[in-house]
């Protein structure tokens, strides 16, 4: 994908719908295509989402089309000409399933992205293993067939991720993200899509519905059409970021809002809004769906999984990292320490956080993310993350009300999402509904999962998935 003139890797995982399914489809007896897109929390390895994915495809019953897009930059390479040599070999690649092309030639053509090759090896295949559809190498980026050589059969095939001069910002990874959604979308334009984030994933995705009302708006009116919407939307919430009375944002230290430390408070009260310029925004016009009134009509829903939508700096976990960030050196110097710790010390490193027996996909890609340049990559657009979430645009929530689900922790377990931000944004919905207007759905757990479901919540979170979508599509129908 190019992001602002930039040729940047793309590490996009699919399962495709089963065989079976497939056959429906071509003899007529199937609905409309349903896509499930998974955004990543940070760090964003896509590869961390491989058990939730085969979780949403089994609880799909094979019927729909699963992607997960990794942040650009935090991703891997596919080692290509390995994968195809252990397949000429009759080795152990078996069962995983490969795309050898980048999602972009996907979306050119829908017919060639069906010609796939089978690859390598997942230590619990499911019945469709999972796809991965790596984009190609940068003229400047290191080989692509430079392998990681790891025990896990998922990191087999691996190798370190693309090398960016620079790391990208948030903003940027939202227009990444805008982009291979476009790319997927003309890749599947009659299918009905479930956009699905995890933590500043969610964030992604509410950015994501804003920009494409945006595109709508340029469509239609051109640029003053497009100044003359985004006047109209900052006036329905102002910077002053003051919603309903009862719905107000509690200053620090009050309603149970922990103080923040003298970073965090320096932070001006703005509404959160990553606006693109227009010429950006052109190269996203395939999301603009066929209905003027509603331009996001091809979007079920947008589950927002422990979000971190509302000021992520002012909770428990961000008030820890914030004097981190806001010291570049300290924050280089205990990445650079962390990268050159010996392999036997990260290992343990991370099976501490993350259980080898009870996530080994997870934990694979974990101690393959520990290298200096993916930290560098998570610790720059964490940092970006502490700034730029501020206050929740309380008018963009109203306006795709019916298609936002927000999923939080039980009170205590989150740490990036503590107990008042929850409060806060199920008070909106009660205001939204005292006043006669549909409210967005807000869903609390009752398991005890936490933030990093991935660890060992993925087959819940993916059954849930799919069981509020269904509930928001039967909703929908006349």
């Amino acid at each position: 994908m190019t992001v602002r003139g930039r040729l940047i890797p793309t590490s996009t995982l699919h399962l495709p719908p089963s065989e079976e399914a497939q056959r429906a489809r071509e003899e007529g007896d199937s609905k409309e295509d349903v896509v499930h897109v998974f955004f990543p929390g940070n760090p964003g390895l896509a590869e961390f989402y491989i058990e939730t994915m085969e979780s949403i495809h089994a609880a799909s019953g094979g019927t729909a089309h699963v992607y997960c897009m990794g942040h650009a930059g935090q991703g891997f390479l596919v080692d290509q000409q390995r994968l195809e040599a252990a397949l000429k070999a009759g080795g152990p690649a078996a069962s995983f399933r490969f795309d050898g092309e980048a999602i972009a030639a996907a979306s050119a053509s829908a017919s060639a992205a069906t010609s796939k090759a089978s690859a390598s090896g997942s230590a619990a295949a499911p019945a469709t293993p999972a796809t991965t559809a790596p984009a190609a190498c940068a003229p400047a980026a290191p080989a692509c067939s430079t392998p990681t050589h790891m025990s896990d059969p998922h990191c087999e095939y691996m190798s370190y991720p693309f090398r960016a001069e620079a790391p990208l910002s948030l903003r940027e990874q939202i227009a990444h993200k805008l982009s291979v959604l476009s790319a997927l979308r003309r890749a599947h334009p009659r299918a009905r899509f479930v956009l699905s984030g995890h933590s500043m994933g969610s964030h992604c995705i509410l950015e994501a519905l804003r920009a494409v009302e945006r595109v709508a708006a340029l469509a239609r009116g051109g640029a003053e059409g497009l100044a003359a919407w985004d006047a109209a939307t900052h006036a329905e919430c102002p910077d002053a970021a003051a919603a309903e009375p009862a719905t107000v944002l509690p200053q620090p230290g009050e309603g149970g809002r922990p103080r923040q430390c003298a970073a965090v408070s320096a932070l001006p009260a703005l509404v959160t809004r990553v606006e693109f310029g227009a010429d950006e925004l052109m190269e996203w016009r395939a999301l603009v769906g066929p209905r003027a009134e509603d331009p996001l009509s091809w979007v079920t829903q947008a589950q927002l999984l422990f979000p971190t939508v509302v000021r992520i700096a002012d909770s428990p976990n961000g008030d820890f990292f914030v004097p981190i960030f806001a010291r570049k050196w300290l924050a280089a110097g205990i990445l650079r320490a962390i990268a050159l710790l010996p392999a036997f010390v990260k290992r343990g490193l991370v099976a501490f956080s993350v259980s080898p027996r009870q996530a080994p996909v997870v934990h694979a890609a974990a101690r393959m993310a520990a290298s200096y340049g993916v930290l560098r990559a998570i610790v720059h657009m964490a940092t970006d993350e502490m700034v730029e979430i501020r206050v929740l645009d309380t008018a963009l929530l109203r306006r795709q009300a019916r298609r936002v689900l927000f999923y939080f922790a039980q009170p205590g377990l989150d740490g990036w999402v503590p107990q008042w931000q929850v409060d806060y944004i199920s008070a909106l919905a009660r205001a939204e509904t005292a006043a006669g207007r549909t409210a967005h759905k807000v869903v609390v757990d009752e398991l005890g999962l936490p933030h990093a479901f991935v660890t060992h919540g993925s087959q819940v979170v993916g059954e849930r998935c799919v069981r509020w979508a269904r509930e928001a599509a039967r909703a929908r129908e006349p």
